[in-house]
């Protein structure tokens, strides 16, 4: 017998209004997360072309193996994506610059001393900055204002005796107390990989079927101040069919 969460909440009516509070969740932090990180990647894209070529070389292979699809446009579904380190790299590069969720806050509860030395009481607020800590040059490095998604990956030498084995891109691990944009610890967010799934599905038909370049003279690029790290006046693209 299958079951899923939103059938087991339905049947049993002392939990509707938990239901009804996770389905806003989702609804809102999904959404509007996703909503708000993928016009801030498009733009970085379209500043690092370099970047949507390597993004561009790792769906050929797949794109390949597909020249018998007579559709004038080409999606991917998530299994297509789902070890594309380098558009994930790139993902969480626009997600390091400007997590959607600038700000945490956390609310303490009992008097204790933190790591750095500071102490803290029982109901007091602390906000920590992800959009702040990105930039930190003692967290990523002198080039911590750079857009660069080669930061996430490294090189990984698949065993062949001999010492010649072949060399892969794969993630590199971050400490999660240092990259905020989905939470730490036991407060991370729960629809981490579904929202990395679906900006990777997205982004991928985006890049294989379309040039996108910053109109120059266009409006100033910056954030909005809000909830989420929104774009204040949005972006201007021009966003060309690519001749495959």
């Amino acid at each position: 017998m299958s079951m899923d969460i939103l059938s087991s909440y339905i049947d049993d009516l002392d939990y509707t209004g938990l239901m009804h509070s996770l389905l806003i969740a989702y609804m809102v932090t999904g959404r509007d997360t996703v909503g708000t990180t993928l016009p801030w990647f498009f733009y970085n894209l379209a500043m690092n072309p370099h970047v949507m070529s390597g993004i561009r070389d790792e769906l050929a292979p797949i794109a390949a193996s597909r020249k018998d699809d007579t559709t004038t446009m080409m999606t991917f579904s998530p299994e297509d994506t789902k070890h594309l380190v380098y558009l994930q790299a790139a993902l969480l590069e626009t997600l390091r610059l400007y997590p959607p969720r600038s700000i945490e806050r956390k609310t303490v509860v009992a008097d204790d001393v933190m790591s750095s030395g500071h102490e803290v009481w029982a109901r007091d607020t602390v906000l920590l900055s992800a959009y702040s800590m990105g930039r930190m040059e003692s967290l990523w490095g002198k080039d911590c204002y750079e857009y660069r998604s080669e930061r996430w990956l490294y090189d990984d030498v698949d065993g062949g005796g001999g010492g010649g084995g072949a060399r892969k891109k794969r993630l590199r691990y971050v400490a999660l107390h240092t990259f905020l944009a989905f939470n730490s610890g036991r407060r991370m967010c729960p629809g981490k990989h579904i929202a990395i799934m679906q900006m990777k599905t997205a982004a991928a038909a985006v890049v294989w079927n379309f040039d996108v370049e910053v109109v120059e003279g266009g409006h100033k690029v910056e954030p909005k101040l809000s909830c989420l790290l929104q774009m204040k006046n949005g972006v201007m693209l021009k966003v060309k069919k690519r001749a495959i």
